[in-house]
């Protein structure tokens, strides 16, 4: 009869392990929770489960509530529990410092993500291992409750996984969603390391990431990263000098800009308008002029020609008495106040053209301008003018 009994109450057990763990996957922790405490578990093994479970449950039924009671019991359990319970007790001390929004302490939750992608890296039990990493990789990498944040992206709140993980990750998967996902995460850390070798995978990564088109959560972000990434960073090559450098590619960005705009509608994505505003970036005319001292007389005189999307440039340099030609009255903003300098009448004491060296790669030109006759000490405006665009800069 005893044994009997026992064995019912093992099917009993069973039967409710079962109903709680299928409650916990739909995230009904409060129901889970409360069946769990009700158990009665046959083993010392299922005691253990039971009490992992209900620490747990008890700091994801309110994550954004006070968890130190239900850390401070996981953390305890740790101390008398084998494996691979061990690795779910660290998983759950890593989400309870990262998934609450509140708290989302990274450097917290790091370590016990740390030691349970370890402990399932070296599990003999392979598929599952398999699973477990791949699952707490994108646990991570998207934590829960995180979708609701409309600026939320990989990387926020500095939980980055080292590039050891994402590899690992990579040799692990199986299919094209975990691989595309993997690669993105892989091209988004890639473009944090200085390392100019590294920095040349960061193409790759994107361009496999982008292959699982538009249906995927990740690809709007992995469009726009990489167009940021090429038009700012930029590419890395070898210089003329044979040094290590960084290119812009511009034309390239723009594609993938351009791809966004077309491919998403303006409320399917967050980036929709700054993507609109980074193609006008790259495809308007832009001009500037920058005069970086104030030259002492008889000295070299020289300033800088910054100009984008231009073949050819007006320059002149006009005199100025700035008590006299100087009107800042009339400003409704101060910080342009160079626009208050009055020229009418002025004639200019030099006008010149110069062509650009435009290649239609929307890349920034900057032109050392040298003036080969001294001036008089004084002060001068610099007009520089393309078309409708205009530029202008004091030179004293």
């Amino acid at each position: 009869l005893l044994v009997g009994a026992a064995r019912g109450e093992s099917r009993d057990y069973a039967s409710v392990k079962e109903e709680a763990e299928r409650l916990y996957a739909e995230k009904s922790y409060a129901r889970a929770h409360s069946l769990y405490a009700e158990s009665h578990p046959p083993t010392i093994e299922e005691r253990r489960w039971v009490a992992f479970r209900l620490a747990d449950t008890r700091w994801r039924m309110d994550p954004e509530g006070e968890s130190e009671e239900a850390q401070g019991e996981l953390s305890a359990l740790l101390e008398s529990t084998p494996r691979p319970l061990w690795m779910e007790i660290q998983e759950s001390l890593g989400d309870s410092w990262w998934v609450p929004q509140q708290r989302r302490q990274w450097h917290r939750a790091w370590p016990h993500y740390q030691e349970a992608l370890g402990g399932w890296a070296e599990s003999r039990d392979l598929e599952r291992a398999r699973k477990r990493y791949l699952g707490l990789v994108e646990r991570i990498s998207q934590p829960e409750g995180s979708s609701p944040e409309p600026y939320h992206h990989y990387g926020r709140y500095g939980g980055s996984l080292p590039l050891e993980v994402l590899e690992n990750a990579l040799s692990l998967a199986r299919s094209d969603h975990e691989r595309t996902q993997l690669n993105y995460l892989l091209a988004t850390t890639l473009r944090s390391q200085g390392d100019w070798i590294l920095q040349q995978r960061i193409p790759a990564a994107f361009q496999a990431a982008l292959r699982a088109g538009r249906d995927a959560p990740w690809y709007d972000d992995a469009l726009y990263q990489y167009a940021q990434w090429l038009s700012g960073h930029g590419r890395p090559v070898i210089d003329e000098h044979g040094g290590e450098s960084y290119r812009p590619d511009h034309r390239q960005a723009l594609k993938l800009y351009r791809r966004l705009v077309a491919e998403f509608d303006e409320g399917e994505t967050r980036y929709w308008r700054q993507a609109q505003r980074a193609i006008a970036e790259i495809t308007s005319p832009q001009l500037q002029v920058m005069v970086s001292n104030v030259f002492l007389p008889g000295s070299e005189i020289a300033f800088d020609l910054i100009a984008r999307n231009l073949e050819e440039v007006g320059l002149a340099l006009h005199p100025v008495q700035l008590d006299e030609a100087l009107d800042l009255e009339q400003r409704a903003d101060w910080s342009d106040w160079i626009e208050g300098v009055r020229i009418r009448g002025s004639k200019p004491i030099r006008s010149w053209s110069m062509v650009l060296d435009a290649k239609g790669d929307h890349a920034q030109r900057r032109e050392r301008i040298r003036l080969e006759v001294p001036l008089e000490a004084g002060a001068y405006l610099v007009l520089a003018k393309s078309g409708d665009v205009r530029a202008r800069a004091l030179l004293l």
